[in-house]
């Protein structure tokens, strides 16, 4: 494969992020749904918090964290540690930084090492931008422009939408050539979100760019497809697109990006089990070996929980953040696995997700999951 093909589709697999810290956001009151109405999430978050600690770390590195934890454990390490004043925290958060800087200088100097470290390197870049925000420390920032000057001129290439035929990529097949440019877009939100310099119009203008590329090739009514020509309804690029519109909505002040989002919400609401919490989560069950339709990932949940979240945020409509919650309650409900102390990877045909499976768990999800409920309880509730 063209090495610059490589380097784009698994730069963009890289960015499958979150909502981010929310520099400009509004942040909702607790009076409608306080602490003690969700008791057990709030239980079960400080659960997981201390669980994560046992986790295997070493040196700003998580095993088994698939490259997130550079991002999520970044970003909640730094987050709780400075806005909460829990010294061990900081020092974790620093101790990813200071990995996460060497890996963006190694992948700037050496273009081989980039194209082999492509997912870690753009979850770096990532937990530097947020971390960032939260210090205010910037010494990092020209290693992470560079990075995202150089993911939006080949993005460019392909017209900002990758739908490459032509080129093998399980990134591609797997998540979708929307989801994966809705990565690239939120490349550029995150940085207009967390931080102030000169280049956050650029890089919100290039955002706006890359949407426009999407909804050409993808936009089907309410719904954003997989890839073109892709008729059966996915989670996982809706949901991305849901964080790419709001994001938009809160950085340009622009309605018409919000009454989208919305009505993707709208869309998605058939892969929404009646008889248990969650949704259906079809881009990976084929590879997992479902059976049924039964099933679904944490991956898609921790993400689809920040969609509602931001939704709730600009609307104050209490449907999103009770469906949160419920997607939430999924997580802690089907997906934990009290004796391993860990969320496991999926809930696949009645069962949760078993060692043989052809994935088990991940270390960076678990963290991500605890970045999601912080930024639930104080981002958006306010507690």
């Amino acid at each position: 494969m063209n090495v610059h093909k490589r380097w784009i589709l698994g730069l963009a697999l890289g960015f499958l992020v979150g909502a981010g810290c929310g520099g400009g956001g509004t942040e909702q009151d607790a009076s409608t749904d306080g602490p003690d109405e969700h008791e057990d999430l709030w239980a079960f978050y400080e659960l997981m918090e201390e669980n994560a600690l046992a986790f295997a770390y070493a040196d700003g590195a998580w095993e088994w964290d698939q490259g997130d934890g550079r991002f999520y454990g970044n970003a909640f390490y730094a987050q709780v540690g400075h806005g909460e004043d829990v010294e061990a925290y900081r020092v974790i958060a620093g101790e990813v930084r200071d990995r996460n800087i060497v890996l963006l200088e190694n992948a700037i100097s050496d273009f081989s090492y980039f194209v082999d470290h492509l997912e870690e390197v753009i979850m770096a870049a990532q937990g530097l931008m947020e971390y960032s925000h939260v210090t205010g420390e910037e010494d990092f920032l020209p290693q992470v422009e560079s990075i995202i000057d150089s993911a939006n001129d080949l993005l460019a290439l392909y017209g900002d939408y990758l739908d490459v035929g032509d080129v093998e990529s399980w990134a591609l097949e797997l998540y979708g050539p929307t989801t994966i440019t809705a990565g690239l877009a939120l490349l550029n939100l995150q940085y207009a979100m967390n931080l102030s310099t000169d280049r956050r119009t650029e890089r919100i203008d290039r955002a706006i760019e890359i949407v426009e590329s999407i909804d050409a090739n993808v936009l089907d009514g309410s719904r954003y497809l997989f890839g073109p020509g892709e008729a059966r309804l996915f989670l996982y690029p809706n949901v991305m697109m849901i964080i790419v519109l709001t994001r938009l909505h809160e950085l340009t002040g622009t309605a018409a990006y919000l009454d989208t989002a919305e009505g993707v919400f709208d869309a998605i609401q058939p892969l929404k089990y009646s008889d248990r919490p969650g949704y259906h989560s079809p881009y990976s069950a084929e590879l997992m070996g479902a059976e049924t339709d039964d099933y679904s990932t944490l991956s898609t949940h921790n993400y689809t929980t920040l969609a509602l979240l931001e939704l709730y945020r600009h609307t104050d409509d209490e449907i999103y953040l009770a469906e949160a919650f419920d997607v939430l309650d999924f997580i802690r409900l089907y997906l934990y696995k009290a004796d391993e102390g860990r969320i496991l990877h999926h809930w696949m045909d009645g069962r949760i997700a078993q060692p043989e499976d052809f994935e088990y768990w991940c270390s960076g999800c678990n963290l991500q999951f605890l970045y999601v409920v912080w930024y639930l309880r104080t981002r958006v509730l306010g507690l």
